[in-house]
């Protein structure tokens, strides 16, 4: 298993005071970092300021971390209000880049977060059993009232130590529901910046679909990506883009994580579009395909929502079965509205969507069956072939830019360094033919555009013509893509000598070999 860091980032008394006397003893519990304690490569990461290190470093639940997992400070002097970025979002860029020279994991963390018994344990289960993101919804409780809810009945203060179950702190989460959660239940007064929604099941508990989740744990396919706008916005797009290796926790009993919010905080991104959104699907998904699209054309998003998640104090009765099917008729109706309302310039974008938002992985409560990897399998071989548009978005570095001409034909540039890399999530073992079309070779020969893989010259390199177009043709070799586990980066050079050449490429297209 790949190393892991545990990303902390925290600054301000109150965040600090927080972390150290709730988030953090809710990770002291005994199923949480001590269980996993014996692992290899753990790191956990505070990102934090010179001025609130010295109160985390003397706080003694800080010692006792220290005990199980090793431990590091990364302090600036001060919060830049320069920053491009948001504080947490510098910081957690500056975790992710970090990571990705480690080929570490993460565990996305927060000073409001509390955490069930287990929740640790659960997400090195996930990832032992394949998958690379493991999503969960953390409902937002009334700080003011549940955090001595949670300190009288289930803190140890000589231990530093907060121990509760999922069930037991699904209960607290049910008497300290904060008033922006109760905004998502579907009915009269449903926010108009629905990211959430929620049909209650008698006083048992609730079932949710969510368009947005938290990323608890992201074992990044790709590497070398950031978020443009936050963890749980485009991440997980950017990162892994296989479904079929994402985990979305569908039942609070595995594992329970729930944010800690002032009584007087309030949804700012609803108080923008007021009135409330209607209750109907068509309403619903006018507003998804406007705003649970924030990577490019993502329908990531619009599949979470297909997901029931089951949040609940107690067993389960009958009543849920029914509130499920109820929820589903929504899911299904919504899914259509969003097809129609969509963009879709070709047919092969309908048949995308349509497929993608099928919700037909993970199908069981957990994960560690045998059949696990089969439910991915339907996703996995829509990467058996690419096609790749180089003129729009995709994962890649040292590109030029996209240009035209009269005619309506584009292509983008390689760029100046003379060498440039585009990243594919390829099945491991396998062979693949990779051909990409040329639209312009300036200054040079077009022979001497030639191609790597994970650092390994592809095999039969040569320049093909088919019509009109002409393509460079090769193969991508089959121990290359296996070492990295399928996760390839494709490396086009130019030839030495020709520093000034400049190739204009237009699109990949990347085909597996047929095992005889």
């Amino acid at each position: 298993m790949d190393p892991v860091h545990l990303i902390m980032a925290v600054w301000g008394q109150e965040y600090v005071d927080l972390f150290l006397n709730v988030a953090l003893p809710s990770q002291l519990s005994p199923a949480n970092l001590p269980a996993i304690r014996h692992s290899s490569g753990l790191l956990y990461k505070i990102y934090t300021t010179k001025e609130d290190e010295s109160r985390i470093r003397e706080h003694p639940a800080f010692e006792r971390l220290c005990r199980f997992v090793e431990t590091r400070i990364i302090a600036v002097e001060r919060i830049d209000p320069s920053w491009k970025f948001s504080p947490l979002m510098q910081f957690h860029n500056t975790a992710i880049q970090e990571a990705d020279l480690d080929h570490a994991a993460l565990i996305f963390l927060s000073p409001d977060f509390v955490l069930a018994d287990g929740t640790f344990v659960s997400l090195l289960r996930a990832a032992e059993a394949g998958y690379r993101v493991v999503l969960v919804l953390t409902l937002r409780l009334v700080r003011e009232t549940a955090m001595p809810d949670l300190l009288a009945h289930f803190c140890s203060p000589s231990e530093h130590r907060l121990t509760a179950s999922p069930r037991e702190l699904t209960q607290v989460a049910f008497r300290h529901l904060h008033p922006i959660e109760r905004t998502y239940f579907w009915g009269p007064g449903f926010s108009s910046f629905p990211i959430h929604a929620y049909w209650p099941v008698e006083e048992e508990g609730i079932i949710a679909r969510c368009f947005y989740l938290h990323p608890l744990f992201v074992n990044p396919r790709l590497r070398g990506m950031i978020p443009q706008i936050t963890v749980d916005a485009d991440y997980v797009d950017l990162v892994c883009p296989d479904p079929s290796e994402i985990h979305i926790v569908r039942d609070s009993d595995e594992i329970a994580c729930f944010e800690l919010s002032p009584q007087s905080a309030i949804d700012e991104n609803a108080a923008k579009y007021t009135p409330a959104c209607r209750t109907t699907p068509w309403s619903l998904s006018r507003w998804a395909v406007v705003h649970a699209n924030p990577c490019y054309r993502s329908v990531l998003h619009h599949w979470y929502f297909q997901v029931p998640i089951r949040v609940h104090t107690g067993d389960l009765s009958p009543a849920w079965n029914k509130a499920e099917r109820a929820s589903a008729r929504t899911a299904r109706r919504l899914r259509w509205c969003s097809l129609l309302l969509r963009k879709h310039p070709h047919i092969r974008d309908v048949i995308g969507f349509y497929r993608a938002t099928k919700m037909n992985i993970s199908e069981s409560r957990g994960y560690s069956d045998k059949g696990a990897k089969k439910r991915g399998r339907p996703f996995r071989d829509a990467w058996r072939r690419i096609n790749l548009d180089l003129t729009e978005d995709f994962h890649g570095t040292g590109w030029g830019e996209v240009v035209s001409n009269d005619l309506g034909q584009r292509w983008r540039w390689m760029g100046s360094e003379g060498a440039s890399s585009l990243y594919l999530a390829l099945e491991g073992r396998q062979a693949y033919v990779l051909k990409t079309e040329i639209h312009t070779v300036l200054g040079g020969d077009i022979y001497d555009l030639r191609l790597e893989a994970n650092g390994e010259p592809a095999r039969e390199q040569q320049i093909i013509r088919e019509g009109k177009t002409f393509y460079h043709w090769c193969v991508l070799p089959e121990n290359a893509i296996g070492r990295q586990e399928g996760e390839t980066e494709i490396v086009y050079r130019i030839g030495e000598g020709h520093e000034t050449m400049r190739v204009g490429l237009v699109r990949v297209i990347c085909e597996r070999i047929k095992r005889r």
